[in-house]
């Protein structure tokens, strides 16, 4: 298991503590969360989620490496990003209500806290700090796909002489 959050270290001590979700947010916030009771170990491979699926709540990964993925028409997968420990796996379909739009699979054995939606919610709605701080990681999120696509439209135009 790759160095980071064991089940004996609380929030704030481990290795992604600098990136982490959960320690930009209030003390209460992540006591209320309930963060502990929510660990996990997955051994690499593990789908946390799929396209599609209606979301029963966030991953926060602590160590390790995950996968977000999407599937083409003609079934095949396209790896749309890497996640790393610090990173909110999950967000944008839990704060919509719609289906999670990536399938998440983890590419290395990993640790992640499991959030319940209506848990994540609740903080959300009780703890403005936290909130606010989501909202500015789904901004950063946007933007860095912004890039790709940007990258990917350019790589495209040198490609076809342009």
């Amino acid at each position: 298991m790759a160095k980071g959050f064991d089940l004996a270290t609380k929030c704030g001590d481990c290795d992604s503590a600098p990136a982490c979700f959960l320690t930009r947010i209030p003390d209460p916030a992540v006591r209320d969360l309930g963060v502990h009771e929510g660990m996990c170990q997955c051994s690499k491979g593990t789908v946390l989620f799929r396209e599609g699926e209606s979301p029963a709540g966030i991953f926060v990964l602590c160590s390790g490496r995950v996968e977000l993925s999407i599937t083409s028409s003609d079934g095949r997968n396209l790896l749309l990003q890497v996640a790393h420990p610090g990173e909110v796996l999950g967000a944008s379909a839990v704060m919509s209500g719609k289906n999670y739009e990536v399938r998440a699979e983890t590419a290395a054995p990993s640790q992640l806290i499991f959030i319940r939606r209506k848990d994540f919610l609740r903080c959300l709605r009780d703890y403005t700090e936290a909130c606010v701080h989501l909202v500015q990681r789904l901004g950063g999120d946007l933007q860095g796909a912004y890039d790709r696509v940007r990258e990917l439209g350019m790589a495209r135009l040198r490609h076809n002489g342009h």
